[in-house]
């Protein structure tokens, strides 16, 4: 067992370079999803996940149990489906197009 004494100092140190480490990756995070904007690749967010998918031109859908850019889980899975018809259903239930 590994076990680390901090002091006060330290600690706050500790949480600087976590809040730094923080608004480093949310810079690179917005930097990647401003390069796929600048393609053409539109994205959204919402609040709670409910789902996680991607559309590709228009017909091929991935769609998942899991969070494409995000933590592994071992009830991940993968579904790849080429059908005009669930595409625009999709694109319909997260962009009203």
């Amino acid at each position: 067992m590994n076990i680390e004494a901090y002091n006060l100092d330290s600690l706050r140190k500790l949480v600087r370079d976590l809040e730094k480490e923080n608004k480093s990756l949310k810079a690179l995070l917005q930097s990647l999803i401003q390069q796929m904007k600048d393609i053409g690749i539109r994205v959204s967010f919402t609040e709670n996940e409910t789902e996680h998918f991607a559309v590709i031109d228009h017909s091929l859908v991935w769609h998942d149990g899991m969070n494409l850019l995000g933590k592994e889980d071992a009830w991940d899975n993968l579904i790849r489906v080429r059908d005009i018809n669930a595409a625009a259903e999709l694109m319909e239930m997260v962009f009203g197009t």
